[in-house]
Formats: C-alpha cells, sequence, structure tokens
C-alpha cells in the first residue's frame, strides 16, 4: 500500500491490469496494482484550469477533459503518448462517457457525441 500518490477529486481507471491515475493538475501516474509500483508518469500540458472528471479508457485510450474544456486523448500502453487536443468550447466537469463506439462528452451548456470511424 502507499500513501504517497493518489488524486483530489478525479477517480482512477483501470485497463489491462494497470491504474492510471489524472491528478487535478494533469500529472498522469500509471501503477502495478499488485504492487503499488509506478510504471511510469508523464503530464497533460499545463493551464490554470484543473481535472475534475474521472479519465476513461476506450479503444485502447485515455480521455482526460480538464475544466476549461479541453479534452485530451493519450496512449497509455507501455508508455504516454499525447494524441490529441479537443477544445470543447465550453467547460467540462462531467466524466466523459464511452459508449457504442462513440464519446459522450457533457459540456457546460450542451452535449457532445463524438463518433469513431471504426
Amino acid at each position: 500500500m502507499r500513501n504517497d500518490t493518489g488524486t483530489f477529486v478525479p477517480s482512477p481507471a483501470v485497463y489491462h491490469g494497470r491504474v492510471y491515475l489524472v491528478r487535478d493538475r494533469g500529472e498522469v501516474e500509471c501503477l502495478d496494482p499488485a504492487t503499488g509500483a509506478t510504471i511510469w508518469t508523464a503530464a497533460f500540458p499545463k493551464a490554470s484550469s484543473n481535472f475534475y472528471a474521472s479519465p476513461v479508457i476506450a479503444g485502447g485510450k485515455l480521455y482526460a477533459a480538464r475544466e476549461d474544456g479541453v479534452v485530451f486523448v493519450a496512449r497509455v500502453e507501455g508508455q504516454f503518448e499525447l494524441l490529441a487536443e479537443n477544445n470543447m468550447g465550453e467547460r467540462v466537469i462531467a466524466s466523459l462517457v464511452p459508449v457504442s463506439n462513440r464519446l459522450l462528452i457533457r459540456g457546460e451548456e450542451h452535449l457532445f457525441c463524438v463518433a469513431g470511424t471504426d
């Protein structure tokens, strides 16, 4: 058990036997739940806004929404690789929801549905 790591608001995500933390300032940590060991650490680009929504992993990619409405997409298997930044144009505090090759994003005023091409 570790008491030197964790998050303030976002819940961790679990994927393929790993635990992924996104902290309120955008730091990302991948942990081995069996040993508690840190596998890697990384970070999303810095901003004055925080991460309140819990991250989700769908299609092998981690999605994390920052309060200012920027939704980040990163590959997390093996190591962290930032793939995209998407500005939704309004605040996003709710956690994203993957459903049937789509991603639902609840903004402050709109509900967005982003569909994959696969």
